[in-house]
This record gives structure tokens, C-alpha cells and sequence, in this order.
């Protein structure tokens, strides 16, 4: 009976270890340990590549895997601030001002040989002076620079009228940023580690908005294939995509 009851208290004991060392080991398993790696993607005579891979420190928590992202493909210094120019209806020597006061400059446009619609970028233009901006007929466009930050597409507008021999324009959007002219794109490769690109692009885009997730991509290949035909090619007459400039694989 002793000796029943000696044993029947080992096995308790097994089991309680067993226990305890089953609660220690199963959150550990559970924990997916996330690898990432960043390469530099270059362009060559015969089309891109891959080059300069980095693998970036396995960590199992998803803030910490976009910081490491961030920190290698972040551009130096910090961005400029943004300088946001109000557009929508208003009269020419308004506009001006506020271009002057925050030292804008601008360069004017009208369209030539066919209708643009309003907000749309492209077609032929033909520049103009400021002074010239009267006709309600053609439709106009302005792009503003300032150095060290880049252009803007060509902000289209229209003259709706004059008053006190001012013209008054109108433009399709309310406003428009001007950003610093440093830009960083990258592609998201998630593979197999069960995490969403987009979920990882907008992270590390949140960091800086220098940097522009391209979610048109879902790996290398994608990209590859579309810039490779367009330089190979030289017979189409097609501008290639803007460039990437780095790849980020993720793996488990």
C-alpha cells in the first residue's frame, strides 16, 4: 500500500514538471521569429537588378521588424516640412502673394491643340506669361518649385472671370503640398510570414514621408519584368515606371 502511494506521488510530481515545462516552452514556440531583408535594386544597359542585400536582426514583433526597415532605407537628415498652398477659386494677385510669401516660384502654362480637364496632368503646354492670364477660353496650368523641394505636376486652372482688372482663376483641387525633392520607394515582399505588404508599407511610410511604399508591386518580379521589355525594347515608345529603389523580402 506504501509503495502505491510512493508512486502514485511521483507520478504527480512528473506530471506537474511536465506541466510546467509545457507552459514554458509553448509561448516561445508560438512567437514567429520574422526575417527581413533589404537589397538595393540598380538599373543597368540590360535592365534591373538586385544588389548590396542586407539581412536586417530576426525579431518576432512586427514594430520592431518596420524600425529596422526604416532605419536601413531612410534617407539622411529629416524631411523639410511641407508647405501647403491653398488653391480652389480666387483672384490672380491673391495667389501670387501667397506664393511670394512663402518664396514659391511659379511657372504658367496653356494648353495647346486640345481641352484638358480640370486636374488632369499631361497633354501639350505651351508656356506663358502671368500677365497673359485673361482669356476664359483655354485652360491653364502653373507648376510650382522651390529649391530643394520638388516640382508639382501641372496644376491646371481656369480663368472664370475678371474683376477690377484682376483675373479670377479657379483651380480643380482646394490645396497643394510641396515636399521635400529627397524620395525613397520601395517594394514589400512578404512571402511566407503571413504579414500583409501594405500593412508593412504604411508603417515605415508613416516614419517619414519621403519614403513611398509601391503597392503596385507585390514582389521583384512584377517590377522587373515591366522595366526590362521598356528598355530592351527601344521600338516602344512608352516612359518607363518611376524607379524603385530598394526591395524588402520578409520570411519566416
Amino acid at each position: 500500500m506504501k509503495l502505491k502511494l510512493r508512486l502514485l506521488r511521483i507520478h504527480k510530481v512528473v506530471l506537474l514538471a511536465l506541466t510546467i515545462t509545457l507552459l514554458c516552452v509553448v509561448p516561445v514556440l508560438s512567437q514567429v521569429s520574422y526575417k527581413a531583408t533589404v537589397s538595393r535594386i540598380v538599373e543597368t544597359r540590360t535592365g534591373v537588378q538586385l544588389s548590396q542585400a542586407s539581412q536586417l536582426n530576426p525579431t518576432n514583433n512586427v514594430n520592431q521588424l518596420t524600425q529596422n526597415i526604416y532605419t536601413k532605407i531612410k534617407p539622411p537628415g529629416n524631411p523639410l516640412p511641407k508647405i501647403i498652398i491653398p488653391l480652389g477659386t480666387t483672384d490672380l494677385n491673391k495667389f501670387q502673394n501667397i506664393l511670394a510669401s512663402k518664396k514659391v516660384s511659379a511657372n504658367y502654362y496653356q494648353s495647346v491643340g486640345e481641352t484638358h480637364d480640370m486636374g488632369k496632368e499631361g497633354g501639350v503646354w505651351e508656356s506663358v506669361n502671368v500677365n497673359s492670364l485673361r482669356s476664359t477660353d483655354p485652360a491653364y496650368a502653373v507648376v510650382l518649385s522651390k529649391p530643394n523641394y520638388g516640382k508639382t505636376n501641372h496644376l491646371t486652372f481656369r480663368v472664370i472671370g475678371i474683376n477690377n482688372n484682376v483675373p479670377i482663376i479657379s483651380f480643380a483641387s482646394p490645396d497643394v503640398a510641396l515636399k521635400d525633392s529627397i524620395s525613397v520607394d520601395f517594394i514589400v515582399d512578404t512571402g511566407n510570414s503571413g504579414l500583409k505588404s501594405e500593412q508593412i508599407g504604411k508603417a515605415v511610410e508613416a516614419k517619414d514621408y519621403r519614403l513611398h511604399h509601391r503597392d503596385e508591386y507585390s514582389n521583384f518580379q512584377e517590377y522587373k519584368g515591366k522595366v526590362d521589355i521598356l528598355i530592351r525594347n527601344t521600338m516602344i515608345q512608352q516612359a518607363p515606371p518611376r524607379k524603385v529603389d530598394y526591395l524588402v523580402t520578409i520570411s519566416r
